[in-house]
């Protein structure tokens, strides 16, 4: 209204000075001057600028009409035309505008229609909107507001009120109990479905735990009959499948080994890896693993030991295919291939980390390993005896309904999550098996069972398994039976039986004092220097030339290739950079360490860079391919298809997210009732929309107010929604970002043993949506609470859907792009961009600068559908009673100004559009980065 007054100020300066110009005087009887006088009704509540007594002697107006120009003394109708044209511009041509004779005075006037959302009472000289607390189904009359309604400025009719309260003339609700009744019923709605999931989960736990006891109670009988029998048969040997047989120190003992292994389900198929002259050049020309030889073999355990920098998981990472050779042989029972990766269904990895979702039990975790890996063809049954078995073998079955527990929630124990983790891996029934450092973090009897438990299942289930120990006590050190020993560069100082390692470090000439410290140790520091060898009386010359210029980092490699070639028959060299027939100062006369480090780094760097980028183009089709389709090899187990893995992810996605009413009531219940809440106080209740001044009083106005004078006087609704997107925007990506952020390394784990990419995206949306919903709901009784709006609440409901929705899908786009610890504040800088900046209220689209992000953003699509939905619809059209279909206010300036042509309905659907692409780009993303980390 301010605008308005404004406006009508300057239309009174400007025709009181027109009337002085012609000699008069304002107040002067001759009603030749528009000036007015100002009437109150009804207590003040109704204004009306009136035209003077004088005129009023002269000529009445009509209600429904305003005379602007005061009257005309003239000889006939031209000379008034010309006047009233010289006087009023051009308003007399118009339709709404036209000169009326009064024939008792002999007077001309000027009289124009007062359109629709305006009151125009008997000898009014200019329009007023009809006033808030009436309504005015006609310009003529207005009329109080009725019971169970509520009238703001400018109605043409009442808007009821839905449960809130309207006495008689009301200009907006009084409390409106809509929103908090949809929440409370809301909340109810969510504890009876929680309640009765917690009812379901503690009958299927109960029926869990009486049939892991009667598995348990079998298992115990089954074994001991099976031993009593092989002890009956022949008291010397019993079956490696019931018990596990140990030498001094519990160490298994691959020669006590019978067939079979595995049960009478098992699927494993024997596997003996072989790797040659294995090296590994970085692009940048740096060797970490330089002409490694050994072998795993099944039925044994094998443990990689190594100074830093040895090269220890590389070596596993380049015969699962994680990282490509760059020379060398691997074979595999004796077929020479580039990798494990055509086995990659029966090879499993434990890393060093205990990655798996904290805030599930260790039964849901280890059970969907198992859906997940095991074959889709084996009955439900055996899967979960599989199940069973690993929790009873790894001494997990008494905490298997516990969490795996973090920082913040307490669940197992540090040396119950490590065996957790190996058992994701051992429940699919690998035929390999890889750990990284599998006893880090552990005391030294949590470290010794692990130990034992890893070479017992090697033992009895025939599987190959080798795993990088970081210095072992005596006891877990005794339990492997293999060792691969490797110094710093990557180079093997010892490859073979574990209990051989004493006498060759023997024959070397470093000889275990066999005192307090463990003999891991001892080897640790030969490799490490801090121990001299011994030259041995019986020494090979070529070896005695080796120890008596001892330098660790290279000798034992070059005395392992020596022995290495003796046995072999071979005449092959030590060492490609250090030649035994050369001393230092002869080798340092031909070229100096420096120059020779240099040139080879340039010729490795070279070498490498278009091997290595040759390799990943190559490798990049199958790559995506393989986050994308469940696609089966003849020498892979047959996996679990697409759908299969979608329900499995998204039944792990609804134990992640809904697990306790609590912490979804105040996770997102509350906090979005809380933001509707805020939202609603922020916007306040007295929202309307206020439409232009007729053109003839406009084109009255000083050239710097006649443009404002025009536009819409208010439209509330388009400044109040201009934080609505930024603040739900914001608020719900910071919240996604977790949703896949959370999580990532475990995404990682599974998709290198097989998850497929796409159906763990769609389960993960999925499993969000009544995220998405719960969200919306609460949101929008917080803002039912006080807002007001023409807008039909499904409309406004339905909007904040979308914008929810894409919020959603913004938090999983930041959580992709960003690392994790970053995405909260990386939220609200995204709401900003798209809730504020491309919102089209502060900036509007235009065709060069930002018309392809403005398209591109959601909030921008929304706003146009509330402006029309709140704005255009209700007041461009009498939409009911007897004046319906007549024009309501000219919406065209404000239209072109902000470029919102579009309906609601075509404007959400744009705003469904683009979430969609926005859907399709965080899938690109995901499958498409990161294809390292999935192998």
């Amino acid at each position: 209204m301010v605008a308005a007054e404004a406006a009508l100020r300057a239309l009174l300066l400007v025709s009181i000075v027109a009337h002085r110009a012609r000699g008069g005087a304002a107040g002067d009887d001759d009603c030749t001057s528009n000036t007015w006088q100002t009437l109150y009704y009804e207590g003040g509540d109704v204004k009306q600028y009136a035209t003077t007594d004088a005129c009023q002697e002269s000529f009445t107006v009509e209600a429904g009409y305003y005379s602007p120009a005061g009257a005309a003394i003239a000889t006939s109708l031209a000379e008034a035309e010309a006047y009233f044209m010289n006087a009023w511009l051009d308003n007399i041509t118009t339709s709404r505008c036209r000169t009326i004779y009064e024939n008792s005075t002999q007077t001309y006037y000027l009289r124009c229609a007062c359109t629709q959302g305006f009151l125009c009472l008997e000898n009014s000289a200019l329009p007023i909107f009809c006033p808030k607390k009436y309504y005015c189904r006609t310009p003529k009359k207005y009329k109080k507001c009725k019971h169970g309604h509520y009238c703001k400025e400018g109605s043409v009719y009442g808007t009821k009120c839905s449960l809130s309260s309207c006495p008689s003339g009301s200009s907006a609700p009084e409390g409106s109990g809509q929103g908090t009744i949809v929440f409370i019923a809301f909340t109810l709605v969510v504890f009876v479905i929680f309640k009765l999931y917690e009812r379901h989960a503690d009958i299927k736990a109960r029926r869990e735990y009486q049939e892991m006891d009667a598995y348990l109670e079998d298992l115990v009988a089954h074994t001991s009959s099976t031993t009593a029998a092989a002890a009956a048969a022949n008291p010397m040997t019993m079956s490696s499948a019931a018990v596990v047989v140990e030498e001094e120190g519990g160490e298994p003992s691959a020669a006590t080994t019978g067939g079979g292994g595995g049960g009478k389900n098992s699927t494993i198929h024997e596997f003996v890896i072989e790797f040659k002259d294995v090296c590994y050049t970085l692009p940048n020309g740096v060797a970490i693993m330089k002409n490694a030889s050994g072998q795993l073999a099944p039925r044994t355990s094998t443990a990689i030991m190594g100074a830093s920098g040895a090269g220890k998981t590389t070596i596993m990472n380049l015969i699962t295919g994680k990282a490509k050779k760059t020379s060398g042989q691997i074979f595999v029972n004796g077929e020479e291939c580039e990798s494990l990766a055509p086995w990659k269904s029966k090879v499993g990895f434990v890393p060093q980390d205990d990655i798996m979702h904290r805030r599930l039990t260790v039964l849901q975790n280890v059970t969907f390993s198992a859906e997940l890996r095991l074959p889709a063809s084996m009955p439900a049954a055996t899967k979960t005896d599989k199940v069973r078995a690993t929790l009873a073998t790894l001494k997990l079955d008494h905490v298997r309904h516990s969490i795996i527990g973090d920082e913040r929630k307490r669940g197992v124990s540090g040396g119950q999550r490590k065996r957790v983790n190996v058992a994701l891996e051992i429940v699919a029934d690998p035929s390999v098996l890889f750990l990284d450092e599998p006893t880090s973090g552990l005391d030294s009897v949590s470290a010794t069972e692990l130990a034992k438990m890893l070479g017992s299942i090697a033992l009895s289930s025939g599987m190959t398994l080798a795993a990088v120990i970081h210095s072992p006590g005596p006891a877990a050190f005794k339990a492997f039976t293999h060792l691969l020993l490797l110094q710093t560069g990557g180079t093997v100082v010892y490859a073979g039986e574990r209990a051989g390692v004493e006498p060759y470090f023997s024959s070397l000439g470093f000889v275990f004092p066999n005192e307090d410290e463990p003999l891991a140790d001892y080897l640790m520091g030969c490799i490490a220097g801090r121990i001299q060898p011994e030259i041995p009386a019986n020494c090979d010359p070529v070896e005695a030339r080796i120890l008596s210029t001892w330098d660790h980092m290279t000798g034992f490699g070059d005395v392992w290739v020596l022995r290495k070639a003796d046995k072999d028959g071979g005449e092959e060299q030590p060492s490609e950079s250090r030649g035994l027939e050369l001393t230092s100062a002869e080798r340092a006369s031909i070229l100096s360490p420096a120059d020779a480090g240099v040139l080879k780094s340039l010729e490795l760097a070279f070498r490498d860079w278009f091997v290595h980028f040759k390799a990943d183009a190559s490798e990049l089709p199958s790559a995506i391919a393989g986050q994308c389709v469940c696609g089966q090899k003849e020498s892979e187990k047959e996996r679990a298809g697409f759908r299969r893995q979608y329900v499995l992810c998204l039944a792990r996605a609804f134990r992640q997210q809904y697990t306790s009413f609590t912490s979804h009531f105040f996770g997102v219940v509350l906090v979005n009732f809380g933001v509707g809440l805020f939202l609603a106080t922020l916007i306040g209740t007295d929202l309307n929309v206020l439409g232009a001044y007729p053109s003839d009083i406009c084109n009255k106005q000083y050239p710097a107010l006649a443009g404002s004078c025009r536009d819409l006087q208010e439209d509330a609704y388009v400044s109040a929604f201009q934080f609505v997107s930024f603040i739900l925007l914001g608020s719900g990506a910071a919240v996604a970002s977790g949703t896949f952020g959370a999580e990532q390394i475990i995404f990682f784990r599974e998709a290198s043993t097989g998850l497929n990419t796409v159906a763990y995206f769609f389960a993960k949306v999925t499993g969000d949506i009544p995220m998405v919903l719960s969200s919306t709901i609460c949101a929008f009784a917080g803002l039912m609470t006080s807002f007001v709006s023409p807008m039909p609440p499904a409309q406004i409901f339905a909007g904040l859907a979308v914008v929810f929705t894409f919020a959603y899908l913004s938090g999983y786009f930041l959580s992709f792009v960003l690392p994790y610890s970053a995405c909260g504040l990386a939220a609200v800088g995204w709401g900003v961009v798209w809730g504020l900046l491309f919102s089209g209220l502060v900036l509007v689209m235009s065709e060069d600068g930002n018309k392809t992000f403005m398209a591109m953003s959601v909030p921008r699509w929304f706003n146009e559908a509330v402006y029309y939905a709140s704005t255009v619809h209700p007041f461009s059209k009498v939409r009911r009673g007897s004046q319906k279909g007549e024009d309501y206010y000219d919406f065209s300036r404000e239209n072109q100004y902000y470029r919102f042509f579009q309906t609601y309905s075509e404007a959400m659907g744009w705003a469904c559009v683009i979430t969609l692409a926005w859907l399709f780009i965080d899938l690109v993303v995901l499958v498409f980065t990161n294809l390292d980390k999935k192998k």
